[in-house]
């Protein structure tokens, strides 16, 4: 899987075999960076690691896309946009409501489940997706809900 860090080393610099910048001791300003870039790089490996150990745990398909979504929101500080589960489900609430083809009962019970999934989501730290419904999640969900 690539991933781009956004961190920047000059080649010299870099140990092909260990994956991570040739470390050096000192308080130079390079052996400072180096040292910076080694950390920020362990993190990232030690991120991937735990999203991994998640998502078999939780018994979801490991994809790259949705390591990717992880990875994004642990060091963007930013949740993705692309298929957010919840800005469908959103837009699917209001376009039933704009067409007229649910009353207000059913647009509560829509409205109610999204805000019980997304208090599920923050509260047991399993991102909900489309592509995570599944068994384990149901089981996951209905515990949250007793």
């Amino acid at each position: 899987m690539k991933y781009s860090t956004g961190e920047k080393i000059n080649p010299k610099f870099w140990d092909k075999e260990t994956s991570l910048p040739i470390s050096t001791s000192g308080k130079t300003k390079e052996a400072i960076e180096r040292r910076q870039i080694s950390n920020q790089l362990i993190r990232y490996s030690n991120e991937f690691s735990r999203i991994c150990t998640s998502l078999e745990y939780m018994d979801i398909r490991i994809e790259l896309d949705v390591i990717k979504e992880e990875l994004y929101k642990v060091f963007k500080n930013s949740p993705t946009i692309k298929n957010n589960f919840f800005s469908i489900i959103d837009l699917y609430i209001n376009e039933k409501k704009a067409l007229g083809q649910w009353g207000n009962a059913s647009i509560e019970k829509y409205n109610t489940l999204s805000k019980l999934l997304k208090e599920f989501q923050e509260s047991t730290k399993f991102t909900v997706t489309f592509n995570n419904i599944n068994q384990r999640f149901y089981v996951l969900f209905i515990q949250y809900c007793r």
